[in-house]
């Protein structure tokens, strides 16, 4: 393999990884959502704390965004 084929074959699997990593944040939130409706059923502080997870991990997700335009991550 040449140099060439192997930095190819590098970039071809660093983009399908980077693609899965792409829709990890939408299941993170299919998962905080899940937590909220399980949560209903208690009707306890629990549905705050789920609901508050939620929020986190937006959040989360939009500092990482902006970290990656400015190239700080």
């Amino acid at each position: 393999m040449t140099e060439t084929e192997v930095l190819d074959y590098l970039r071809a699997q660093f983009e399908r990884i980077h693609n899965r990593l792409d829709r990890l944040p939408e299941i993170i939130m299919r998962l905080g959502q899940l937590e909220t409706s399980l949560a209903r059923f208690g009707g306890d502080i629990s549905v705050q704390m789920s609901e508050l997870s939620i929020r986190m991990d937006r959040l989360h997700d939009r500092l990482d965004k902006i970290e990656r335009r400015l190239e700080l991550a």
